[in-house]
């Protein structure tokens, strides 16, 4: 996998979870504040910090190298590639035209709550299975 603190992974996974926050933070906001602060993004943001949030994400997953997971190493990419993807499509104004301007907004909260919860079961399945296989200097050795 190369070096772990290379400027492009670092820049990769910075780029990947702020535009994650900042979508999750913009789907969040009517549910969160008093209507008068309601937060909103053009549809051309929507599909950019979409974009940005699924390529950077698929950048970030195939630098994993989700082979040298063995037989749990497909069931990973299901969730990841799959469910992280269709979760977020739906924040991209694709969500907008497939449910409707009165159920979009509940859409895009349920796809960025459904992108959080996989992301994290996905990490943890990953750590499990890697640590598993890994020799005893991996699992002790530092990331830098």
């Amino acid at each position: 996998m190369g070096n772990a603190c290379s400027p492009q992974k670092y820049v990769s996974r910075i780029l990947h979870t702020m535009g994650g926050s900042v979508l999750f933070a913009i789907v969040t906001a009517p549910y969160l504040f008093a209507p008068g602060t309601r937060a909103k993004l053009e549809p051309k943001a929507y599909a950019a910090l979409g974009g940005l949030v699924l390529l950077s994400g698929l950048y970030n997953a195939s630098l994993l190298q989700p082979k040298k997971m063995g037989p749990a190493g497909g069931f990973w990419r299901m969730i990841v590639y799959g469910g992280k993807t269709t979760a977020l499509l739906i924040c991209t104004p694709l969500g907008d035209k497939l449910f409707g301007a009165d159920y979009a907004p509940h859409a895009k909260l349920v796809g960025v709550v459904l992108a959080y919860l996989i992301g994290a079961y996905a990490r943890f399945y990953r750590e499990l299975h890697t640590k598993a296989d890994a020799p005893s200097s991996l699992q002790t050795s530092k990331v830098c």
